[in-house]
């Protein structure tokens, strides 16, 4: 089954604009996924969690991968391109927030909820790109995926240093912050 996207409600968007949009998506796309790779030590005990269900918690946007398409093709056919990557960026704000509140439920249900707006974000970008700059699909592509990588890169980098510090203010976006409010409280 092919989902169509609509493309006659869509408004025409300088290139460079798009191009710009795609590159800011792309770097905030995979951190919130990757990020719990660098704390997943403190987030075992943090929530009273074995190496499994931690494990469980990494692979989680994985699975979504596979399973959410099928539902993200559905939203941005509904929705259309423009607000489906703006529920998705609104769901993946959600996710992290509630992944770092609370206990092992609300990571879970966070990592879920990231899981499958980044899939949206994996599903869209690829359309809007060869939908709206087919001529330069392939260089634009690859100016998606390179920042897709330094976003985890540097997701990656900024983790566990927050981490240590007594005010965590972007721990929130790593979703240790349940970890690190329960190695203080120990303390």
């Amino acid at each position: 089954m092919s989902t169509r996207l609509p493309t006659t409600t869509r408004r025409a968007v300088a290139p460079a604009l798009l191009v710009t949009a795609i590159v800011l998506l792309a770097l905030n796309l995979r951190g919130p996924i990757v990020a719990l790779s660098a704390v997943t030590g403190d987030i075992q005990a943090g929530l009273g969690i074995d190496a499994a269900t931690a494990g469980l918690l990494t692979s989680l946007p994985v699975l979504c991968f596979g399973l959410a398409t099928p539902a993200a093709s559905a939203l941005l056919a509904r929705l259309g391109l423009g607000r489906g990557v703006l529920v998705a960026l609104v769901v993946l704000a959600a996710g992290v927030v509630l992944r770092s509140v609370g206990g092992l439920t609300e990571a879970v249900a966070g990592t879920l909820l990231i899981g499958a707006a980044v899939t949206v974000g994996n599903v869209a970008i690829p359309v809007v790109i060869s939908g709206d700059l087919p001529q330069r699909a392939g260089p634009v592509l690859g100016l998606y995926t390179a920042p897709l990588n330094v976003g985890s890169m540097a997701t990656l980098s900024r983790t566990a240093p927050w981490d240590s510090w007594a005010c965590r203010p972007p721990t929130c976006a790593t979703g240790s912050r349940t970890a690190a409010s329960e190695r203080s409280s120990r303390s």
